[in-house]
């Protein structure tokens, strides 16, 4: 079963987790730990550690079939005992600021010079969306109903469903004509992927799990050049409005966008770096490292 699976990758990474510590010639005193999940607590020793960082990029209370009151329990005593939390939501950092006064927030980044644009030649209009198909992240239906309205516009759908998820509307969707399905593709081929796309797509849901998101895919359709067309969950209506991108729930103006969009020339990099900003890799981890330096 699955729990017994679980069990027994829990042991097996703890006891992995712990050899290689044993077997890394630095004190652990000397070692910093960067978790992006509480439960590391759980596995090894956190006291061992010299700095203790916890980069919270979701609100992993609000995943499918987690246990909220023993995630909750085991995530406020890891955020009072790390040194620093860097979280990519401004709510996140608001309810982790009144357990930690070393709490940052910066929003997520993207690689500006792995995702630069391509000088591919676009012959015809391909909307794009990539990455792991949840159907708690993803409003399926209204994607499906995109596609169903624009056939004269080609989807890529790049990306697998989520661990035991079977959705029937995925199935629809493979089914529509103007729809092609990579399936898991390797990270590092996202960007010749993109780069012969036009429109980069979020058709989030709006729910808790999406309201604590940051997600990397917008830099990523911005650094390569496409234009954004998103529905309006939490950071799409906090973001600074650019020439690149739409956002609306409405089906109707989501499609008809896609619609008016022609083969459309790539951002230029002036463009795209105006929007981008201070959201790149290096620049973040700068400014990181620059404040665990100077506590």
């Amino acid at each position: 079963s699955n729990k017994i699976i679980k069990f027994i990758n829990y042991h097996l990474f703890a006891f992995k987790f712990n050899s290689l510590l044993l077997d890394v010639k630095i004190p652990e005193k000397k070692i910093i730990l960067w978790s992006y999940h509480p439960f590391v607590k759980d596995l090894i020793d956190i006291k061992k550690f010299n700095k203790i960082i916890y980069r919270s990029v979701d609100d992993l209370r609000f995943l499918p079939d987690i246990k909220i009151k023993d995630y909750i329990k085991t995530e406020n005593n890891f955020v009072k005992e790390s040194n620093f939390i860097f979280t990519t939501n401004k709510k996140l950092f608001n309810r982790y600021k009144k357990k930690n006064k070393n709490v940052f927030y910066h929003s997520n980044v993207v690689d500006i010079n792995f995702f630069k644009p391509k000088n591919v030649k676009i012959k015809k209009k391909i909307a794009v969306y990539h990455g792991v198909l949840s159907d708690y992240k993803i409003n399926l239906n209204f994607l499906y109903r995109v596609i169903k309205n624009n056939y004269e516009t080609e989807f890529w759908i790049v990306g697998e469903e989520r661990e035991n998820q079977n959705s029937q509307i995925i199935k629809k969707i493979k089914r529509l004509r103007n729809t092609k399905f990579f399936g898991y593709i390797p990270y590092k081929k996202i960007p010749t992927i993109l780069s012969r796309c036009s429109i980069g797509l979020l058709p989030l849901k709006i729910n808790k799990y999406t309201e604590h998101m940051s997600p990397m895919k917008y830099y990523e359709y911005i650094s390569s050049g496409l234009y954004v067309i998103s529905t309006k969950f939490e950071f799409m209506k906090n973001l600074k409005k650019n020439s690149r991108t739409f956002v609306t729930n409405d089906l109707s103006k989501f499609s008809q966008k896609i619609k008016k969009y022609k083969l459309i020339k790539t951002a230029s990099i002036k463009e795209i770096q105006n929007i981008v900003s201070e959201n790149t890799y290096r620049i973040r981890t700068k400014k990181i490292l620059r404040i665990i330096n100077e506590k």
